[in-house]
């Protein structure tokens, strides 16, 4: 008879109204363990059955006899080891990989005949060599990354640097730094004050080029390379404006 929840409450002590759990009926920690692993070995058993397992006299009889036969090939077929002129034969297969370009007749210097006599076996001693010190000590981590940095330089960017939208980012931090800029900086005046600006700030005879750009458009970014190029231009006071071009890929 399943008993209700009234009839395992405690009715009585601080815990009362509570449910008595009923573990009497459940395996412990050490039973459960046991059935996994009963329950492990009989599904090993009926995905690769081994005559160990059986009890039946004619089908552990054949399993048997499979056993004799294809187990002393299991070991060759997922042990790889070296037997013999290994490297020989290595070295062989090597060259046969080796495409034979045919004759144009129109070969200089002298007929190769020994392909791939100059091939040697690839030590390891010399990578080991750059991780110590003159003591023979291994250097630290942040040793072998001052090294990396030092043979390894970063390349300066020739750009400016643009997330996945094609916005470009002052922000972004990039190796190298940012792109420096090849002309002069254009002053940055807002639309609103475009007015105040042309009447305060500019004379009346003095010519004034606005180019109205935007920071998250390639066209626009591009144009104001040239124009930057342009103000460089303009403002030397040598007047003389032979010795400047436009790099090429600007034009």
């Amino acid at each position: 008879m399943m008993k209700s929840y009234p009839d395992r409450r405690v009715q009585s002590g601080p815990q009362r109204g509570k449910l008595v759990v009923d573990t009497a009926h459940q395996p412990n920690l050490v039973q459960r363990q046991k059935q996994i692993e009963v329950a492990a070995l009989e599904k090993r058993s009926k995905q690769n059955p081994r005559s160990k397992d059986l009890t039946h006299a004619s089908i552990k009889q054949v399993v048997t006899a499979l056993e004799d036969k294809f187990d002393d090939y299991h070991g060759c077929q997922v042990t790889p080891y070296c037997t013999g002129p290994w490297l020989q034969d290595a070295h062989n297969q090597t060259l046969a990989e080796l495409p034979v370009l045919p004759k144009t007749g129109f070969e200089v210097g002298k007929e190769p005949t020994l392909y791939g006599k100059d091939m040697a076996p690839h030590s390891t001693s010399h990578l080991l060599s750059a991780l110590q010190d003159k003591d023979g000590k291994w250097l630290s981590s942040l040793d072998i990354r001052t090294r990396l940095e030092l043979s390894n330089p970063v390349l300066p960017r020739t750009a400016v640097l643009c997330n996945a939208s094609g916005r470009y980012s002052v922000d972004i931090q990039i190796p190298g730094g940012s792109a420096q800029p090849e002309g002069t900086k254009l002053e940055v005046v807002a639309g609103c004050r475009l007015d105040g600006f042309l009447k305060d700030d500019c004379a009346s005879d003095q010519l004034v080029v606005v180019a109205c750009l935007r920071e998250d458009d390639v066209t626009s970014r591009q144009a104001e390379k040239v124009l930057q190029l342009v103000a460089t231009i303009l403002a030397d006071p040598q007047g003389d404006l032979s010795c400047h071009a436009l790099p090429q890929n600007i034009v």
